[in-house]
């Protein structure tokens, strides 16, 4: 009897093994997206466009349904709310959105400048959207950068927005900025949210700096620059190259490969109600070109190269730090979190009402280069 009960459950575990899910969801019945636009309408609605990659059965539509390249298919939809708005490109589309491979979420300025807080937390509920998503703001419509990528001749497309972020690594223009920090930064009191900022023009899409925002709305934009500012206060410079005055010819330039030698030190103190802020950073860098006649062996040369670049850095980045406070009274920073992990209550830290004085903080900046001297050439 048990033999029989132990045969009888095992043919029904292999039958059920031989059958399939009719219903199953496979890699034909979606579109999986590659980068997603969202622009503002006249009527302050959204104007959203997703790119996706054609096959061979898109191949053969309309030109006046999408606009097209060799590989991408564009499609635009007005809608009052994001979530209406993939409603309307499923009804639309003869298969489901999907945006588990969803690249790159591009915003309009215009539309930054209005706020991108309800957005970002619709988007959060939608479990296809990953956290690694880069965040991009576009000087001019999200969807001119979807167009100028799909035509860009990128057989993927994906790797495309990679290239535009990654130039982090060895630039220093531009910072990685994810869809899991953009939801944490935004939702977080203690600082405030950043993006990347793209201009583009006729011919190409360029990063020349962050966009910054206070709470979910974009109140400016930085240079280039202040990005590898930013990045050296936040540790976060891989390498970049810098071009600074030849102190020892004023009409030449000497140009240094700089990077991080050791973290930062940042302290934070209230002096009569007034944040006094110190930011100490510790830069190692290597001599690309210097102009004539410039002796390498020469450590009195070395040195004064040195102060140069010291010089260089601490009005860059002083300069940059007043921007963020002065100007956009925003803490992209994070200097709130640093000053409250020093209050030993939370009465403490509550006292000092960080957000409304730190638009009246003092800087005072400290950079220490190393620059290295192989010795392989004598002179240039």
């Amino acid at each position: 009897m048990k033999k029989k009960i132990l045969i009888t459950i095992i043919l029904i575990i292999f039958l059920f093994s031989l059958t399939g899910c009719y219903d199953a969801s496979t890699i034909e019945d979606a579109y999986y997206i590659v980068a997603m636009g969202i622009d503002l309408t006249s009527d302050d609605s959204y104007e959203i466009s997703i790119q996706i990659a054609k096959n061979d059965s898109q191949s053969s539509e309309s030109k006046s349904q999408s606009s097209q390249s060799s590989s991408y298919t564009i499609y635009t939809v007005e809608a009052d709310t994001i979530d209406s708005g993939i409603s309307i490109l499923n009804n639309y589309l003869n298969k489901k959105i999907n945006l588990s491979h969803c690249s790159a979420i591009i915003f309009s300025e215009e539309l930054a400048k209005k706020g991108i807080g309800s957005i970002i937390n619709s988007l959060a509920n939608n479990q296809e959207i990953r956290p690694n998503t880069y965040i991009l703001v576009s000087s001019q419509k999200a969807s001119d950068i979807l167009e100028k990528v799909s035509n860009s001749g990128e057989n993927f497309s994906s790797r495309f927005y990679e290239y535009i972020i990654n130039s982090v690594n060895y630039t220093g223009y531009s910072v990685r900025t994810t869809f899991s920090d953009l939801l944490s930064e935004i939702n977080d009191e203690s600082g405030d949210a950043k993006t990347l900022y793209s201009f583009v023009s006729d011919d190409n899409i360029q990063n020349i700096g962050l966009a910054i925002f206070k709470d979910d709305y974009m109140v400016g934009h930085t240079s280039a620059m202040d990005s590898i500012a930013h990045l050296l206060l936040t540790d976060d410079l891989e390498e970049c190259e810098i071009t600074i005055d030849n102190p020892f010819d004023e009409n030449s330039k000497i140009d240094l490969e700089i990077g991080i030698m050791k973290n930062s030190d940042i302290d934070v103190e209230i002096i009569n109600n007034t944040p006094f802020i110190t930011c100490d950073i510790f830069i190692t860098g290597e001599i690309a070109t210097s102009g004539k006649h410039f002796d390498y062996t020469s450590s009195k040369n070395i040195k004064i190269v040195e102060n140069a670049t010291e010089k260089y850095l601490k009005y860059l980045i002083t300069d940059y730090l007043y921007i963020l406070s002065k100007e956009y009274n925003s803490d992209i920073i994070n200097f709130k979190n640093m000053y409250s992990r020093k209050c030993l209550t939370n009465q403490d830290f509550e006292k000092v009402h960080f957000d409304d004085v730190y638009k009246d903080s003092y800087f005072d900046v400290n950079v220490q280069v190393d620059i290295s001297s192989t010795h392989l050439f004598e002179r240039e």
